[in-house]
C-alpha cells in the first residue's frame, strides 16, 4: 500500500508536526508513505522517505491519483493547513480531523491568509445559512464580536466543507465523532 502523507512536519512548531512524526515513523514498516509538506523539511529522520513539496512543485499533486489512500492532516492553524486545506478540495482523501472547530483556521485562512472577509462571509453562509451570513456581516461591520473569540465558537465549528470534502474522517475521541454523525458523511472512523 502507497500512502501520500500530508502534514506540518518538525521542525515546525506544532502539535500535529509532532504527531504525524510518530505516525509516520510507526507505519514506515507496514506502508509505504510518501511525505507531501509544503516547506522544506531537513532532518535525517525523513531520509527514510520520499519528501515532496507540493507548492513548491504543484504539478506533481497531479500524481495523486497514483496513491492507494490520501491522508490530509487537518487543524485549526492557517498558518500549516491553508496548503493542505486547498489540497483537500481538490483532491479528496482521508481526513485526520485533530480540531472539532475550524472557526480560528478559516478566519485566519480568509482575513489573514486570503486577505478576502467576503469569502469568510460566505463560509458561514455555506455552513449556517442565512444566519451565518448575517453573524458574518455583522462582524465586520462591528456589531458582533468575531465568533472565533467567543464562547459561540463551538455552536459554529466552521467543519462542513471539510468534512463533505473528505472520503473519510479519522477522529481522536469518540465525542467528536458523534458530533460528526449528524453530518452527510457516510464514513467515520476513530482512532485513540
Amino acid at each position: 500500500m502507497k500512502i501520500a502523507w500530508f502534514s506540518p512536519l518538525p521542525p515546525q512548531k506544532s502539535g500535529i508536526s509532532d504527531y504525524s512524526e510518530e505516525i509516520v515513523y510507526n507505519l514506515k514498516d507496514y506502508v509505504e508513505i510518501d511525505l507531501w509538506v509544503d516547506s522544506e523539511i531537513k532532518s535525517d529522520f525523513y531520509k527514510n522517505f520520499e519528501v515532496i513539496n507540493y507548492v513548491k512543485y504543484p504539478a506533481l499533486n497531479l500524481s495523486l491519483h497514483r496513491y492507494d489512500a490520501i491522508i490530509y492532516n487537518m487543524g485549526n492553524n492557517a498558518l500549516y493547513h491553508a496548503n493542505i486545506y486547498e489540497t483537500l478540495l481538490e483532491y479528496p482523501g482521508i481526513i485526520i480531523l485533530h480540531d472539532y472547530v475550524l472557526q480560528h483556521f478559516f478566519a485566519s485562512y480568509w482575513l489573514d491568509y486570503k486577505k478576502d472577509p467576503a469569502g469568510y462571509i460566505e463560509e458561514m453562509r455555506y455552513n449556517y445559512g442565512e444566519e451565518g451570513r448575517r453573524i458574518a456581516t455583522g462582524i465586520f461591520r462591528g456589531k458582533t464580536n468575531p465568533v472565533w473569540e467567543t464562547e459561540d465558537v463551538f455552536n459554529y465549528p466552521l467543519n462542513k466543507r471539510v468534512v463533505e470534502s473528505a472520503m473519510a474522517i479519522i477522529t481522536h475521541s469518540d465525542f467528536v465523532k458523534d458530533l460528526l454523525k449528524p453530518m452527510p458523511m457516510t464514513l467515520l472512523k476513530k482512532i485513540k
